[in-house]
């Protein structure tokens, strides 16, 4: 068809002129699409003849050799990535350790001092608790004086922190930092805590302190 108004060509004055149309062109979709032969299914720069160039949503042929694309669709946002799962909570520690196997080189200890001119050949000095830990763990040696056969209220506890697993020795003088166990029997209850704050069952062993 023709048109008798400005086509608002892009640069049809300049040494090579560029006929495509502007937006705005009335000659945009305003050709006749059958007239358009079957074999003809590109414009002169290779884009598709017929589109749907004003965007009014029908495609449709425009006058002139080049065709206005049509709008091009937006780009859909990109969804935000899915957050990161939460890693999988770590098993709590519900094992308490264990001791077993526990021992005393000496049941007899002196805390100080040396044997009288009238005293028989003294005991050993020290004594240590020999036993096997099952883990990593805070050991309690409570000392409790044994009275008619019955424990009293503890006077000490030896406390010996990060204490490895396997075979453990913790050596005794008698002395609970400055307070010196007195003569007489004692009971020594000992636990074992680990990281998680478990507890064994106490193991218990009696020595004597002589003077």
């Amino acid at each position: 068809g023709n048109l008798c108004a400005d086509p608002k060509l892009a640069a049809p004055a300049a040494a090579e002129p560029d006929v495509r149309l502007l937006a705005g062109s009335p000659a945009i979709d305003a050709g006749d699409d059958a007239l358009v032969p079957a074999a003809l299914t590109t414009d002169v720069f290779g884009a598709p003849r017929i589109a749907d160039g004003d965007g009014n949503g029908v495609a449709r042929v425009d006058l002139g050799a080049v065709e206005r694309p049509g709008p091009v669709p937006p780009v859909p946002p990109v969804p935000p990535a899915p957050p990161a799962p939460a890693p999988p909570a770590a098993a709590k520690d519900t094992t308490a350790p264990a001791i077993s196997g526990l021992r005393l080189t000496s049941r007899t200890l002196r805390p100080a001092g040396k044997p009288g001119p009238r005293r028989p050949k003294a005991p050993p000095r020290t004594t240590t608790f020999r036993f096997r830990l099952s883990e990593a763990a805070t050991v309690r040696i409570a000392f409790a004086p044994v009275v008619r056969r019955k424990a009293r209220r503890a006077v000490g506890t030896l406390v010996r922190p990060g204490v490895k697993a396997g075979d453990v020795r913790v050596a005794f003088s008698g002395r609970l930092g400055r307070r010196v166990l007195r003569p007489g029997t004692y009971r020594a209850t000992l636990t074992a805590t680990d990281a998680a704050g478990n507890r064994s069952r106490p193991v218990i062993v009696t020595l004597t302190v002589v003077r």
